[in-house]
């Protein structure tokens, strides 16, 4: 906390700290996304109802819109807020 506040003053030091926390954001929603998309591409009643290939498909269409929203976000975020306030 003591080294976020410190950080928080320094301007310099903004553009650091989204870099790191939009990291750890995705790191951990990997790390804990990844092993669950594992596991339900395994169960049998999943593989029999919808075939493994199209849970590869879903799991892969899933993963790349939201990297694409993100995307779409970071490109056009300054836009946004000027739209918002009517800047």
């Amino acid at each position: 906390m003591v080294v976020g506040i410190f950080l928080g003053e320094n301007e310099s030091a903004h553009t650091w700290v989204f870099a790191f926390a939009g990291g750890m954001f995705l790191y951990i929603a990997l790390v804990d996304m990844m092993p669950e998309m594992c596991a339900s591409g395994e169960r049998k009643e999943n593989r029999k109802l919808i075939g493994t290939g199209t849970i590869f498909l879903l799991q892969n269409l899933g993963m790349l819109t939201g990297f694409g929203i993100i995307l779409i976000l970071a490109i056009y975020g300054g836009n946004l807020e000027n739209a918002i306030t009517g800047e």
